[in-house]
């Protein structure tokens, strides 16, 4: 928490105000600091602690930490530094070796997030494993049109909080995907420029050339072709906050118009 060298004071105090006992204090805010590796990252770190604690510092507190956390999702698209700027996206590969469905989680961009639908998009190549997993139901033991359920992860180390995220996937390839692409600089496009799909297996001892992916803006359009969208339509959050004065849960499932948000024993 940031608050009022007042607020410090008051915790400090004999006569401690409501709450106080649950509050971040100036030494350990200040312990944190020094922890961070970087200025940005200090910055980035304490604005997103400061977000959540002042909220926590307010009656009724639970009604808000939903519109922070949603707040906080948005700014980590246009935020490199911002904790939440990366996250794991989880789908289940039900046509794994095994026989089993298996989860498999890997680490993407979070590329849009549009809080009044509570949608979060990354970008991925339409032949990669994900893809497939979203769209594949031929092995689910309960088939359905319906799009695919998956997992996003976010954790801030620094600030010990971390986000759950579950919802509905679709892979979109229309005008939306168009526009994101326009938006792709040269670097990242050449992501989706392999000649061989994702995950193919090289037989050699060395790594594969990435030479077809050094191309001119012009011939990285052919990208385009594998580029898609994945959009997941969030149902339900699990928020968790590590405070060093006791721990902090929330879930919330939005179901109507307004997000329904209950504490949870952490």
């Amino acid at each position: 928490m940031i608050a009022s060298t007042g607020t410090w004071d008051r915790c400090r105090s004999p006569k401690r105000s409501p709450g106080c006992g649950t509050r971040l204090t100036k030494e350990l805010f200040d312990k944190s600091l020094r922890r961070s590796p970087d200025g940005n990252r200090r910055r980035t770190v304490v604005s997103l602690q400061r977000a959540f604690e002042s909220v926590l510092e307010t009656p009724h507190a639970i009604s808000r930490l939903d519109a922070v956390l949603w707040q906080q999702l948005t700014l980590a698209v246009t935020d490199p530094e911002h904790p939440w700027s990366v996250g794991t996206l989880i789908t289940t590969d039900a046509g794994s070796p095994t026989g089993q469905p298996v989860p498999d989680g890997r680490m993407v961009v979070l590329r849009n997030v549009v809080t009044a639908r509570r949608t979060l998009e990354c970008h991925t190549d339409v032949r990669s494993g994900k893809v497939h997993q979203i769209q594949d139901c031929r092995h689910s033991p309960t088939p359905s049109d319906l799009p695919s359920r998956i997992a996003w992860l976010f954790y801030d180390p620094a600030a010990k909080i971390q986000l759950r995220l579950q919802g509905r996937a679709q892979v979109i390839n229309d005008a939306s995907a168009d526009v994101a692409w326009k938006d792709t600089p040269l670097a990242s496009r050449s992501s989706y420029l392999s000649i061989a799909t994702p995950g193919t297996e090289v037989p050699s001892v060395l790594p594969p050339s990435t030479d077809d992916r050094i191309v001119s803006d012009e011939a990285s359009e052919r990208g385009r072709a594998s580029f898609r969208i994945v959009r997941t339509v969030i149902d339900r959050s699990d928020w968790l906050y590590l405070r060093p004065q006791g721990h902090l849960r929330m879930a919330t499932v939005y179901a109507g118009k307004s997000p329904l948000s209950r504490w949870l024993v952490p």
